[in-house]
């Protein structure tokens, strides 16, 4: 049972104690019983003056830490005015030189569609125009998409240094697998910011579930990119998949990651339940482990001083959505469909024609805002049953493509994340807890 009390406080329980937790001031301590029903009674100024008289060293400390005082103003998403992207993604190809198991895309089985420079140099311009009319000295340009981005490597270098050409900075960056020549390895480093990879850990783990096209290993192409990247100390994160077959080797994926890599921040997300990866998702006989294992990998992970995270629990977050790209970004395919997700790569994904807005034409941008602001506008406040839960402004109703519902007037639906957010969210603030001796207070203005 969860209990709310008049602010926005939540009673979590936790042995025979609860996890008193107020989201929007970032606070929360582990209290008994009466603690928990003393701070709910003044909460909703239920015999104040009498738990004040009988209990005034609890009142006091209640008090002092501000749990009772008014909650920071949210300001929740109105509908956007205008279609203003100061951040393009562009998916280069649907083309990849790896058959992972799991992949959503299930890259590699459709004919191959590459983006013509002349469309991802359009989308540069759009960008940069908007950040120059919003006052803003930069713009961000992704590669990303339902294949790997280097191999449509003419239009991605063209790309980079038409970005760079531009009166303001661009911060560029990619979603990439790290198979590639030591040519790309270098114009990489050179000319990017940053690149999000994705690796999977040890050899048995990354070749089962990353294969090479050919079928061959991965691990030793991405091993030797890693070291380029930790010889230049590149900056990269590293996005690893856990699947029903992996998931019990979690701990031991983090351990060889956090000791034979320089990474700073490790991001592990359960495998999407599309393309190839139906069967080997996390589901209803997995997600105990899946919360778990992850919880002894987020150990091995601090005590190295790598930040080990999953997108469904970021208790210091306060925010109304998961995602800002379907209200930010410009998510641009091969053939010039303009996307709201990072996951729709093709007009023949299953959510295409509700998440596909646009696309880019020979005359310029053409977007069905309409159906960009219902999208735009998802808002956690707007999900009916995230209205009493304690995740709702931490997982911010979750991603998108999972959990998406076209059916419902809220547009989303529950999902075994909800299961892991929630779980993961209360050890995640146990932990904060414990290194604030007893109590976490974070607030910051909203």
């Amino acid at each position: 049972m969860i209990m709310k009390g008049k602010a926005e406080i939540f009673f979590l329980p936790y042995e025979d104690k609860y996890i008193i937790y107020a989201p929007l001031k970032r606070l929360a301590f582990v209290g008994n019983k009466s603690l928990a029903m003393i701070i709910k009674s003044l909460n909703e100024e239920d015999h104040k003056k009498e738990l004040s008289m009988k209990y005034p060293e609890v009142v006091k400390f209640i008090e002092s830490i501000g749990i009772l005082a008014p909650d920071p103003v949210v300001i929740y998403e109105e509908k956007p005015a205008d279609y203003l992207p100061i951040q393009a993604t562009l998916f280069l190809t649907n083309r990849c030189n790896l058959r992972c198991i799991y992949c959503y895309a299930s890259s590699g089985e459709s004919a191959p569609v590459d983006m013509p420079i002349s469309l991802a140099k359009k989308a540069i311009d759009i960008v940069c125009e908007n950040a120059i009319e919003l006052g803003l000295n930069y713009f961000e340009i992704g590669f990303h998409g339902g294949g790997e981005p280097t191999l449509n490597w003419k239009t991605l270098k063209e790309a980079v240094l038409y970005a760079r050409k531009k009166p303001i900075k661009a911060f560029i960056s990619m979603s990439s697998n790290g198979c590639y020549s030591h040519k790309v390895r270098d114009f990489i480093i050179d000319n990017f910011d940053g690149v999000s990879l994705s690796f999977d850990g040890i050899p048995e783990v990354q070749n089962l579930h990353r294969p090479l096209a050919n079928g061959k290993p991965s691990f030793p192409q991405v091993m030797k990119t890693l070291e380029a990247f930790d010889k230049r100390d590149f900056p990269y994160g590293i996005r690893l998949t856990v699947t029903s077959l992996s998931v019990k080797k979690l701990p031991q994926i983090i351990e060889f990651l956090v000791t034979t890599t320089k990474a700073k921040h490790i991001q592990a997300e359960p495998a999407f339940p599309r393309g190839r990866g139906k069967g080997l998702d996390i589901d209803a006989n997995s997600v105990d482990d899946f919360i778990e294992q992850f919880k002894s990998a987020y150990e091995i992970a601090a005590y190295k001083g790598v930040e080990l995270i999953y997108s469904g629990a970021m208790v210091e977050a306060v925010a109304t959505m998961l995602c800002r790209a379907p209200k930010e970004a410009l998510i641009v395919l091969p053939t010039g469909e303009v996307s709201t997700c990072f996951e729709v790569y093709s007009p023949e994904h299953p959510l295409a024609k509700h998440l596909l807005i646009g696309k880019i034409e020979d005359n310029g941008l053409k977007i069905d805002k309409k159906k960009w602001r219902r999208i735009a506008c998802r808002t956690v406040d707007r999900i009916y049953y995230c209205g009493d839960c304690f995740c709702k402004f931490s997982c911010a109703g979750d991603c998108l493509a999972k959990t998406f519902d076209c059916r419902g007037s809220s547009l989303f639906k529950p999902s075994i994340r909800c299961k892991i957010n929630q779980e993961l969210t209360k050890y995640l603030l146990l932990k904060k807890i414990a290194q604030g001796r007893g109590l976490w207070m974070e607030q910051k203005k909203m």
